[in-house]
């Protein structure tokens, strides 16, 4: 029996000092009373996963009105106090 080897993560395929994003994108972890609020993505990038609300910054929009704009899109809300996470 012959075993191929393990296929490369996509960690590893990829060249983290060269690498460049096509576009940039935000998530809203929105916390209340100790709990963190979490929607399954339903298509695009993620389909089918668990994360916060988010997507694409549009031309002209900051990564906080985008991160706004996609919560009150994806759940109805409007977060408060957003604060950048990285």
């Amino acid at each position: 029996m012959t075993l191929s080897a393990r296929p490369k993560e996509a960690s590893e395929r990829v060249d983290g000092a060269e690498w460049k994003p096509r576009e940039r994108g935000v998530l809203c972890f929105v916390v209340k009373a100790g709990k963190i609020l979490l929607i399954e993505k339903k298509r695009g990038l993620g389909a089918g996963k668990v994360n916060g609300p988010g997507g694409r910054i549009e031309a002209g929009e900051t990564d906080e009105q985008a991160a706004v704009r996609e919560t009150q899109e994806e759940v109805g809300i409007t977060p408060t106090g957003v604060e950048w996470a990285g």
